[in-house]
């Protein structure tokens, strides 16, 4: 019976599904960003250390209120079909709820609410990205935003207290998905045994028939998509695979 450990998984992706991305704020200045508080909340607006130069600080204090705290700025962007928001964020807060917004002319609000989280005290670089955002509330009833006419970041109440969270380098990034429907992918192996060259569906998302060489005891795998691609699952697919191989 041979035992091998497949340790090291490899994704590459070569080319990009995003268009130039567009800076929406750098927080050298904070023009723009209003505060907005509900009752017995407190909210200042200051400009901190960032990543790379300045960044927005929410100062806020959820003390004794049970509500939320909110920077605002009014943007004008055109939404494409696909299409993400990122931005680099840390804290120093207890756990609260975090909300990221789009709102259009008539109000219709979209949103990610996470609720009850550990804000990263060191900078962690996020994504909303199109499918993350549903829709809040509005007069649409829910019919797809084409325009943004304002952003938020909220600070809502979890444990409460007072903290700050510090945003930098805020972007929007438009998803070219023509790329994806001509990219074909590649693989390599540490290892391939004679008749076990892998096939990979004609969609790029189905790998088969791999069956690694006997002389190595750790295997890697690597994947080229050929373009950026979000993965998932990865480690049931392999834990299948050592199983099958400790059978072999």
């Amino acid at each position: 019976m041979h035992t091998r450990v497949l340790s090291l998984i490899v994704v590459l992706w070569s080319g990009s599904l995003f268009a130039q991305p567009r800076l929406l704020d750098d927080f050298d200045i904070l023009s723009g960003w209003k505060p907005v508080v509900s009752e017995g909340a407190k909210l200042n607006i200051a400009r901190g250390e960032g990543k790379t130069s300045n960044a927005l600080v929410m100062e806020f204090d959820l003390t004794g209120a049970y509500g939320y705290t909110i920077v605002r700025k009014d943007f004008s962007i055109d939404l494409p079909k696909n299409y993400q928001f990122t931005f680099d964020m840390k804290a120093e807060a207890q756990v609260n709820n975090f909300e990221f917004k789009i709102v259009d002319s008539l109000e219709n609000v979209w949103w990610i609410k996470k609720l009850n989280i550990a804000y990263p005290r060191q900078w962690t670089t996020q994504h909303i990205k199109r499918r993350h955002l549903a829709f809040a509330w509005g007069p649409s009833g829910g019919a797809e935003i084409r325009r943004v006419k304002a952003i938020e970041f909220v600070v809502s109440s979890g444990s409460g207290g007072k903290g700050k969270v510090f945003i930098d380098n805020f972007r929007f990034e438009p998803i070219d998905e023509t790329l994806a429907q001509s990219a074909r992918p590649s693989f390599d192996a540490s290892s391939m045994r004679k008749g076990g060259e892998p096939a990979i569906d004609e969609g790029g998302t189905v790998l088969t028939d791999w069956k690694s060489g006997v002389a190595n005891p750790t295997e890697w795998i690597s994947m080229d998509f050929g373009y950026a691609k979000e993965i998932g699952g990865l480690g049931e697919v392999l834990q299948r695979h050592i199983e099958k191989e400790r059978l072999s």
